[in-house]
């Protein structure tokens, strides 16, 4: 009786050990393979393209010009220039009542024609001084004073014929004139009204040209040259953008796309924006220089847009790539697993998104985020990892732009 009991003791004691023992590596590799991520990896794309550096700014006027009265203390007795109105140079926009000073004007004419008489007088007396100097009959005294008086005359003449020429232009000032060509942006004044120091009357575009002042941070600043071509798209409302999105087979630069060049370049920093202010002139056909709507915009309105930068070399990897979160932009990049070999250790990695074009974004190749081009990235399905996850490659590609993506797009409003 005790043998079968000794064998049933050894039996599972080899039972037990035999538990005990270690699996197998493969057997520990397919374990850990079926409890990882597959993925594929992705290589980003470089290629050379025109940048593009997005900014917002107001539509203005080049050329502002404020038109007053060089005259205070008169009545307007006239507008003839209306909001809206082109103007030549010279033409008459408002008339001053001017009888004061017409009758001021007459006066000095009278006086202008008495300091004439006085100097013909004292001419004649001259003549006969001469005359009579020579036949010893005056003294030398005589001629002295008829020289005095002579001089005496001609200078009131001067000052009278200059008042004359005062009050003439005094009475020039009461017609109010374009000093330019261009449009009546505001006009501040009616009929009536009485004309104080520093009054404006009239607001006038010269030329009627407009302009985009842009806002460009100043760090974007040395991207930007005098000459670099622009891009700019007018806000509008949610009607009108509703209405364009219906209609697919008419793009937004065709509708309302401005063109322009940057002119000038600002010199100094906002300090609450940090901004730098970017000029840049719209173009416009010279046809059009009269039409109220040559440009499509008002002086004043809003408008985004993009600076057509020189071809750069651009980092781009499909949008796919990209995972978000607490707004930042980060990628995964697979590392290796010394502990189980065929597989991977996924790492975040936090990138700057410098453009979004279709599928594809650019990353930024300089910086505190600067991206390294040769680094694969998990393609898809990043939201679903965390640091230290452990992921199988099962297939890695070199990320190609497709045809179709538009190398630069619209600014979204």
């Amino acid at each position: 009786m005790r043998l079968p009991t000794i064998l049933l003791t050894f039996a599972a004691l080899l039972a037990l050990l035999s538990a005990c023992k270690p699996k197998p590596d493969t057997e520990v590799a397919e374990e850990s393979a079926s409890a990882s991520l597959r993925v594929s990896l992705v290589k980003p794309s470089l290629s050379a393209e025109p940048g593009s550096l997005n900014a917002n700014g107001m539509i203005a006027a080049r050329n502002l010009v404020l038109i007053g009265a060089e005259l205070s203390g008169i009545r307007i007795q006239s507008m003839y220039a209306e909001l809206g109105d082109w103007v030549q140079p010279g033409q008459i926009l408002a008339k001053l009542d001017d009888r004061v000073i017409q009758v001021e004007l007459r006066q000095a004419k009278a006086q202008l024609a008495q300091a004439k008489a006085s100097l013909a007088t004292a001419q004649a007396d001259a003549t006969r001084g001469a005359v009579l100097r020579k036949k010893g009959l005056v003294s030398e005294r005589d001629v002295e004073q008829i020289q005095a008086a002579l001089l005496s005359a001609q200078a009131q003449v001067e000052i009278a014929d200059a008042s004359k020429a005062a009050v003439a232009l005094r009475l020039s000032f009461t017609e109010i004139r374009a000093p330019q060509k261009g449009w009546i942006s505001t006009r501040s004044a009616q009929a009536g009204q009485l004309i104080t120091p520093a009054t404006t009357l009239f607001t006038l575009i010269e030329n009627g040209e407009l302009e985009w002042r842009a806002e460009v941070f100043e760090h974007d600043l040395t991207r930007i040259s005098v000459g670099t071509k622009v891009q700019l798209l007018p806000a509008q409302s949610g009607d009108q953008q509703n209405s364009q999105r219906k209609n697919s087979q008419q793009s937004e630069a065709g509708q309302s796309m401005l063109t322009g060049k940057v002119r000038s370049l600002g010199v100094e920093v906002d300090p609450a924006k940090r901004t730098v202010m970017v000029l840049v002139q719209l173009n416009r056909p010279a046809s059009q220089e009269q039409a109220p709507d040559a440009y499509g915009v008002q002086a004043g309105s809003y408008a985004s847009g993009q600076f057509i930068l020189k071809a750069e070399p651009i980092l781009t990897l499909p949008s796919a790539a990209i995972v978000e979160r607490d707004g930042y932009s980060y990628v995964y990049l697979a590392t290796a697993n010394s502990a189980a070999p065929g597989l991977s250790i996924a790492k975040s990695v936090q990138v700057e998104i410098v453009k979004r074009t279709g599928t594809r974004v650019a990353l930024a190749q300089s910086g505190s985020f600067a991206f390294d081009a040769s680094q694969s990235v998990v393609a898809s399905g990043g939201g679903f990892l965390v640091d230290g996850d452990r992921i199988q490659v099962v297939a890695e590609t070199q990320s190609t732009p497709t045809a179709s993506a538009p190398a630069i797009s619209a600014p979204k409003l």
